[in-house]
Order: structure tokens, then sequence, then C-alpha cells
């Protein structure tokens, strides 16, 4: 459940810090994360 939680907080982070490709790979990776917790 941390991990969750941390995984969350580096999405909010990690926009300002990454090439836009990169932050697009995390993002669709965080979701789909996102997607299997919730769903």
């Amino acid at each position: 459940m941390g991990g969750k939680q941390i995984s969350m907080a580096i999405s909010l982070l990690t926009p300002h810090l990454l090439s836009n490709q990169t932050k697009r790979q995390v993002k669709n990776k965080l979701q789909s994360d996102a997607l299997h917790t919730f769903y």
C-alpha cells in the first residue's frame, strides 16, 4: 500500500523533472497501475 502512495507522489513530482517522452511513458505506466489497483 505504501508503494502505491509513493508512486502517486512520484507521478505528481516527476512531470517537472522528466522529458516529454519519458513523462508520457511514466504517466501511462502509472495510469495502468492505477487501473489494476482500483478496478
